[in-house]
Formats: structure tokens, sequence, C-alpha cells
């Protein structure tokens, strides 16, 4: 108990001083790493206990007296409804996995409706993205990716963009591309969408993670 309590304490010290006023919180997740080896701690603590109960109950249950092996067997039954759920989301969230939120949120799309982050740092801009960019795009576009300019050329120096495309930081181009990364969003990126023609979004379980605009001329 006192192991379980020390972990207890330790994991949530970090996120109860991110409550108190005048908290500097920026980029969340890298706050709140230096609470996951405490919570990792407590969940094997709590997944001991759990076998223990577990076993020692079914140890009073006659038909269960003779299974052998019982104690195994439970680790391994708990194992699997235990890491199920998170396999499935892993492969369900592929290869968006850092748009990951829990079901208690309501997952990606109860985050969006709640006006939380749904893509961070230009994971979206995926190699089935790039593709859809080197098919669809004319011959010699011109395009201005806001705050994510500086990957497109670096995809473009990778030769994962095709090299005829034009990227551009000034007012002159042909598609806006926009990550929906609201922190990061400026009131003439929010203008650009509204008055401009939307040429595509890349979307993920129906939540927009990528814009595209074709400017209208």
């Amino acid at each position: 108990r006192e192991i379980i309590a020390l972990f207890l304490v330790n994991a949530g010290f970090v996120l109860v001083t991110g409550l108190f006023p005048g908290a500097v919180l920026h980029d969340v997740t890298r706050l709140m790493l230096p609470a996951m080896p405490f919570v990792a701690g407590l969940a094997g603590c709590s997944f001991y206990v759990l076998v223990k109960y577990l076993t020692e109950r079914g140890q009073r249950i006659t038909a269960i007296q003779r299974i052998a092996g019982l104690r195994a067997k439970v680790i391994g039954g708990l194992s699997f409804l235990l890491l199920l759920p998170a396999a499935l989301d892993l492969f369900a969230y592929h290869p968006f996995e850092l748009s990951y939120y829990n079901r208690f949120v309501g997952g990606i799309k109860g985050a969006y409706e709640r006006g939380l982050e749904v893509t961070y740092f230009m994971e979206a801009f995926t190699p089935e993205f790039l593709r859809f960019l080197n098919r669809r795009l004319p011959a010699n576009a011109t395009i201005h990716s806001a705050f994510s300019n500086f990957m497109s050329k670096y995809y473009q120096q990778e030769k994962l963009l095709r090299p005829d495309i034009k990227i551009t930081d000034s007012t002159d181009f042909d598609y806006f591309i926009l990550l929906n990364r609201r922190s990061m969003i400026l009131p003439e990126h929010e203008a650009l969408l509204a008055t401009n023609p939307i040429f595509d979004t890349w979307r993920f379980d129906g939540v927009p993670l990528i814009f595209v605009v074709k400017r209208a001329r």
C-alpha cells in the first residue's frame, strides 16, 4: 500500500502543479513525461494486486482448483484483456498515432468538439498525403504551407515532393496547405479558408487534419 501511495502521489504531483495560477503550460505532453514512470509503476502494482486477488479467489472454487498453472493463466488472460483495447486503438489510428485520444474524451472526434488539438508536429503530412499532392497539383504549382513551409521544403529536398512544385512564403501562391493545429492558426489563415474554395480536406475519422485551399484568382 505504501508503494502504491508513493507512486500515486508522485504521478499526481507533476499534473497538479499545472493547475496552479501562473503555471507555464506549453507543449503539454513534455510536461507530463516526468509523471509517466510513476504511472507505469502504479499500473504494475495494480496489475499485481489484481492477479493476486483473482488467483486467491479462484483457488477457493472447486472447479477452478483443478486448473494447472492458474496464476500464469490469470496473468495471460488479464494481459490480453487489458492490452487488447490499446492494440486495437493503435491499429485504428495508424499512421496518426499522435492524434490519439482515449474513450473518456470520446476519441479524436470528442477531442475536436471540445477544442483540443488533433494534430501536432506535422505528423499528418504522411507519405500518402505527399503522393496526393504529387498526383493532384498541376505542373509548376506554387504552394504556401503557412507554419509548415519548412516541412514542405524538407520533403522536396528528400524527393518526396515533386521538384516542379514551388514553395513560397509570400502571399502569391496557387494553393494554401494548412495543418489543423489550432494553436498555430492565425486570423489570416482563417480568412483564407473562408474566402477561397476548399480543394480537398485530409481527414481522419471525420476530423480534418489538413486543409488544401485553391486560391481564387
